[in-house]
């Protein structure tokens, strides 16, 4: 109910009808509501200023006209040519060049009528601009229904800021809720400049950048395998908690696939599960791809799972999709949980789990290893400590494997490995040394990973190590403040084991040698196999350390090269050699963004190139990069090695390049030399305005199969920045 009280708190009496001239300067007006007089003394008194000013002392109406300006600080400021009053209805009527100033947002209109006791209003021939990132709109009329609420009637609305918008979204009705961050619009058309491009019965979307239901941006594109593509997503804000994403995806010659990514997160936990789901019509069969992770941390323990299925086996191929790595060939699954305990001079670290994986180079997964589940516990502390920092240190570790293959074939591990470390600085570097055995047992069924044993019975491996490290440096001030270094290092190992040839392998590869492992106790990873044998290795690295104009550290260049010997019967890994190829890898840095990294293996026996690594990087403060490589490959002769038995000789490009102010342009590519084509490649051009961007993108995936999957694509690439929702 409106309060017939008079809307005007009394000051020099006036005639009715009497016509004042000049200005009314600060002519107070308290808006009296149906509501105790206690609470009315804390609302801001209304001013009027006018030129000229008519009211009727009976009924409390007014005339305002001539430059009228209505105001309550803090609320509303209303501007018009002229003005009416009605005192028993508390209402203003204004027509004329009307600026409606509310809670930050403008309205301009020729005719409004505004109840100042509820704050509503109508208004007619709008044009609004919203406060901050609001947007802009009009409307043929437009209803003020609260402080933060209105309704447009056949308007028009964008969240694009430029002074000639080049998308706007019109519809009959449009609903702009602030406390529900809310655009609500109703047969809906998208406009392009003065051009309408596509047509929604029902569209909502967030008044700001916050995270709000509704629909995403669109994607179209299209593939040489799958014709054209169109996603249209939604995104379900379902608490601040929790949300969804779903997704229809048209694939003109394979069908509709449904996507869903549900997303949440708790005190101490989050998690994610995602699906990628469709009829294949051209394969005439149900294929997916299924994710999901949770991490979790309780009572000091830490929980991780995470699943990863494909229910055939080139659904990567086939199908643009960004739930795993598009290039892998192995999906892995595992739930693991974990604990440390730290203490000023050690750890201990407990970890449990199961570990699954999907091959999806094999037709099935009979032969594919899985370890479920596994054990293992880790422990380092100190066995003395003196001033100097003389230490030794006892390094425990243990761990129990079971593995599984779905043949029938198994195998449970158990592994105990002490290693005492003595670490001393010397007047002439650094010395340190480590001493440990391993003691590995395997209770095999079967004839596991296809190693050919075909056994049942009792396996095992005892082994012995120890290295002994001397490292040193050498310093010297050169031109100016550049600092150089010499930085020597040598160590010896020896290793011994017991036959492992009856002992299947799960998880060893002999490793890539490199100036990253130039100086290791063991050449392979894993556990399943130990490096048997002599050796002793010795390397320099070299660094020249700048001090730049702000005062801060650079290494411009660091170079290292090394070598190992092995005395006669100690030459497996070597080639029968005494002495192995030769690394080296070289870094520089330089002030303007250029940077150049390559790493080298040379066989000094054959006089020819093992392994080689190159690449140049020029970076920009605008994030311009440009990127070119050069890699090469000659296949290993060792069958467990990291290196592979393909031969690779490939330049790689990458690169993003700002063309200009709005032009952006990115290329990938991979070119085989050795077979002389094009293995991969990507080019992008985009436009890039302040509202919108436009481009196109094409290339060929390095994971397809041409000749089964047409690697080929091509897309377009088209956002209208402020239209959809935020849901990432």
């Amino acid at each position: 109910m409106i309060s017939t009280e008079p809307f005007f708190r009394r000051a020099e009496p006036h005639n009715a009808s009497r016509p004042v001239g000049g200005t009314l300067s600060a002519l107070c007006i308290v808006l009296a509501l149906s509501i105790p007089t206690s609470a009315l003394t804390q609302e801001s008194p209304i001013d009027v200023d006018a030129d000229s000013l008519e009211i009727d002392k009976t009924t409390q109406d007014m005339v305002a006209s001539g430059h009228v300006v209505v105001q309550q600080e803090g609320v509303f400021r209303l501007e018009a040519d002229e003005a009416r009053y009605q005192g028993e209805e508390n209402l203003i009527s204004a027509k004329g060049a009307i600026k409606l100033t509310r809670g930050g947002d403008q309205f301009l209109s020729q005719k409004i009528h505004l109840n100042l006791a509820t704050r509503q209003g109508i208004m007619e021939d709008v044009t609004i601009n919203m406060a901050g990132p609001g947007g802009h709109g009009g409307a043929k009329k437009v209803a003020l229904t609260s402080e933060k609420k209105l309704e447009m009637t056949d308007g028009w609305y964008t969240n694009c800021d430029c002074e000639k918008p080049p998308w706007r979204v019109g519809a009959r009705k449009i609903i702009v809720d602030q406390d529900a961050n809310s655009v609500e619009a109703r047969d809906m058309k998208l406009y392009f400049g003065d051009t309408p491009v596509a047509y929604f019965p029902w569209w909502r979307q967030p008044l700001k950048q916050e995270r709000k239901s509704g629909f995403l941006r669109p994607e179209i594109g299209a593939s040489g395998g799958n014709g054209m593509e169109f996603e249209a997503p939604y995104y379900w804000n379902m608490a601040p908690n929790r949300d969804m994403t779903v997704a229809l995806r048209g694939i003109s010659r394979r069908g509709v696939m449904g996507k869903a990514e549900f997303r949440y997160l708790g005190l101490g936990y989050e998690g994610t599960l995602s699906t990628n789901q469709i009829y294949d019509t051209q394969e005439h069969s149900y294929r997916g791809l299924s994710t999901f992770t949770h991490n979790q941390r309780a009572g000091g323990w830490n929980l991780s799972a995470a699943g990863e299925y494909s229910q055939t086996r080139d659904f990567i191929n086939d199908f643009k999709q960004d739930l795993v790595d598009p290039n892998s060939r192995r999906l892995e699954s595992h739930v693991t949980l974990d604990r440390q305990w730290f203490n000023d001079e050690g750890y201990t670290d407990v970890q449990t789990g199961l570990l699954w994986y999907q091959d999806l180079e094999k037709t099935t997964d009979d032969f594919t290893v899985q370890r479920l589940p596994y054990l293992s516990l880790s422990d380092n502390r100190p066995l003395s400590k003196v001033a100097d920092g003389r230490r030794w240190r006892l390094q425990s570790d243990a761990r129990i494997d079971s593995f599984y293959q779905l043949s029938g074939d198994a195998s449970q591990r158990l592994d105990l490995a002490p290693t005492l470390r003595y670490d001393t600085p010397l007047s002439v570097g650094h010395f340190s040394a480590q001493l440990g055995v391993r003691e590995t047992a395997y209770l095999i069924q079967g004839d596991p990973n296809q190693a050919g044993l075909d056994q049942d019975g009792l396996e095992h491996r005892e082994a012995s190590f120890a290295s002994f490290r001397l490292d040193t440096k050498l310093e010297k001030q050169v031109m100016g403040n550049r600092q150089h270094t010499i930085e020597p290092t040598i160590e010896l190992v020896a290793n011994a084991t017991s036959d492992q040839g009856k002992l299947p392998n799960y998880d060893s590869t002999l490793r890539n040698f490199s100036t990253s492992n130039l100086f290791t106790s063991d050449q392979y990873s894993g556990v399943d196999r130990i490096s048997n044998g002599q050796w002793i290795s010795y390397g320099i690295t070299s660094r020249l350390i700048s001090l730049t104009s702000d005062s801060s550290i650079m290494e411009t260049a660091t170079f290292k090269i090394g070598q190992r010997w092995a005395p006669s019967g100690h030459q497996e890994y070597q080639n029968d050699h005494a002495f192995s190829d030769i690394v080296s890898s070289l870094d520089l840095n330089f002030v303007g963004g250029w940077s150049l990294h390559a790493s080298n293996r040379t066989n000094p026996h054959e006089g020819e190139i093992a392994r080689t690594d190159a690449s140049i990087k020029y970076t920009r403060a605008n994030n311009d990069k440009i990127a070119l490589g050069y890699h090469f490959n000659q296949p290993s002769t060792l069958a467990l090695a990291e290196d592979g038995s393909d031969r690779l000789e490939d330049l790689t490009l990458r690169s993003i390049v700002h063309l200009s102010d709005h032009w952006i342009y990115a290329q990938e590519a991979d070119y085989s030399l050795e077979d002389q084509q094009i293995k991969s490649w990507e080019t992008r051009l985009e436009y890039e305005e302040s509202c919108w961007s436009l481009g196109i993108k094409f290339g060929r995936k390095l994971s397809a199969d041409a000749s089964d999957h047409d690697g080929e694509y091509y897309g377009l690439i088209f956002s209208l920045k402020g239209l959809a929702g935020y849901g990432k």
